[in-house]
């Protein structure tokens, strides 16, 4: 006996609308497991250092926007070397700041070690960079 499209589908879609529904009658409180203090402890750390984090990229944002505006005219005081390592510690940087936004669970603290190490590395590279000129 043939599948019929339509029947499929409807009957899909009605299973669909039934468990979404099913899920949202759940209370909140039943959703929440025992260990809900200790998620918001570590979702409010979390924020705290998403937040210092955005603003360590907005700091070093600006010092990189300044050298841009300036390297027009001091270009050869900088050697190609140093020029592209900056640029590429900013990458990652500006990289590991998007893997952080984004990341959940497990996956964020990984995360945040990638964007700690980003952060040393790009310091690093731009007191290189600073002694050079």
């Amino acid at each position: 006996m043939p599948i019929e499209p339509e029947k499929y589908a409807a009957r899909a879609l009605t299973a669909f609308w039934l468990a979404a529904a099913s899920v949202l009658a759940v209370p909140a409180s039943a959703q929440q497991s025992a260990s809900a203090p200790a998620t918001e402890q570590s979702s409010a750390q979390r924020q705290q250092y998403s937040e210092d984090a955005r603003r360590d990229l907005r700091d070093w944002q600006e010092r990189m926007r300044a050298l841009s505006d300036r390297a027009g005219a001091e270009t050869d005081r900088f050697s190609a070397d140093a020029q592209q390592g900056l640029y590429v510690a900013w990458g990652n940087l500006r990289i590991a700041w998007q893997k952080l936004r984004v990341a959940e669970g497990p996956a964020w603290i990984e995360a945040r070690d990638a964007y700690d190490n980003a952060r040393e590395r790009m310091r690093e590279t731009w007191q290189r960079f600073k002694s050079e000129s």
